[in-house]
């Protein structure tokens, strides 16, 4: 498999995790939906910061990882 044409030039950064500076949790990956189990521990809409800098990627840390392994198979 390789990596779909919208992610062919990501890099690190498109993994990047930040907290939100209001409630100060973990902002999710732009546009990515949090799994129901782990959404008490993510910034949301509800939060007035979740749309304020500082900005998340719009990956999950390692997902680029899992992406490049899965093309050398």
């Amino acid at each position: 498999m390789t990596r779909p044409p919208w992610n062919k030039d990501c890099t690190i950064e498109c993994e990047r995790r930040v907290k939100c500076a209001v409630c100060e949790k973990p902002k999710p990956p732009i546009g990515r939906s949090v799994p129901i189990a782990a959404a008490n521990g993510y910034c949301n809409q509800e939060c007035p910061g979740y749309s304020q800098p500082p900005e998340a990627g719009h990956l999950w840390p390692g997902e680029l990882k899992r992406m490049d392994e899965e093309d050398e198979s």
